[in-house]
This record gives structure tokens, C-alpha cells and sequence, in this order.
């Protein structure tokens, strides 16, 4: 199994943190994360970050790269188990209207949630759970 490097970004804004509703294609199971995805050949991790989260809830943000934090995981999406490295980031709005989104069609909607509601929005996985955690401490 290959690995698949990716990159997301933790937003918070006035105390809430923005998040992805997904749709799994392959077993229809719903759940937030943050925005992210696969990094592309010759891309930065950071820039990836910020392209994602882009594309995926119209948000303009700017990272801190000062905050990065890179995990590995397996993570079961479609059918198939990957293995996962992905690079977090904190990131800032440098926008608060969104741009419309067309992306695919597993990201059904953004959204933005309190902060203390983390370990319940991203319990569906321990790593990625343990992750946003460690990036929203001290927010």
C-alpha cells in the first residue's frame, strides 16, 4: 500500500471551527472533517492546505506554517484502506464571504461548529480526532 500524502487546515473563527460534511461513495456513511486533500506533485503542503480548503468550502484563508503537525494513519475511504501522512496546519480567514463551491460530489456542505464540540464532530476517527485536538489547544 502506498502512501498518500495530503494536507488540511484547521480553521477557527470566533470560536468555531470550519468543517466538510462528507459522504463516503462507497459505504454512504456521513461525517465532517476539515478541509484537505491529496497533495500534488511538486506542490508545497501548505499551499495544498489552502487550495483545498478553496475548492472544498469556498473559504480564502492563509495558514501558519509555524504550526504544522504530520501524522500517519490508515484511513478507510471508498472501499479501500490508505495509508495517510497527512501535514495540519492552522489556518485564518483572509475572507469571511465564501466563493461558491463545485467540487466533488462526496463534499456535501461546509459548515462552521464550536470548538468544544471537536470530540464529538471528528470521533469517526481516533487519529484524525487526536490531531484537530492537538491543533485547537491553545486557540
Amino acid at each position: 500500500m502506498s502512501v498518500r500524502k495530503r494536507a488540511s487546515a484547521i480553521v477557527i473563527h470566533e470560536q468555531k471551527i470550519l468543517t466538510i460534511l462528507m459522504r463516503d461513495p462507497h459505504s454512504g456513511d456521513e461525517f465532517h472533517t476539515v478541509p484537505g486533500g491529496g497533495i500534488e506533485n511538486g506542490e508545497d503542503p501548505a499551499d495544498t492546505a489552502v487550495r483545498e480548503t478553496l475548492e472544498e468550502s469556498g473559504f480564502h484563508i492563509a495558514v501558519d506554517v509555524a504550526t504544522k503537525l504530520v501524522t500517519r494513519y490508515p484511513f478507510v475511504w471508498n472501499g479501500s484502506t490508505y495509508d495517510c501522512e497527512t501535514w495540519w496546519y492552522r489556518g485564518a480567514l483572509s475572507r469571511d464571504t465564501p466563493d461558491p463551491v463545485d467540487d466533488e460530489a462526496y463534499i456535501l456542505s461546509a459548515h462552521w461548529y464550536p470548538v468544544d464540540t471537536v470530540d464529538t464532530l471528528f470521533s469517526h476517527h481516533p487519529v484524525v480526532l487526536s490531531s484537530i485536538q492537538q491543533m485547537v489547544r491553545d486557540v
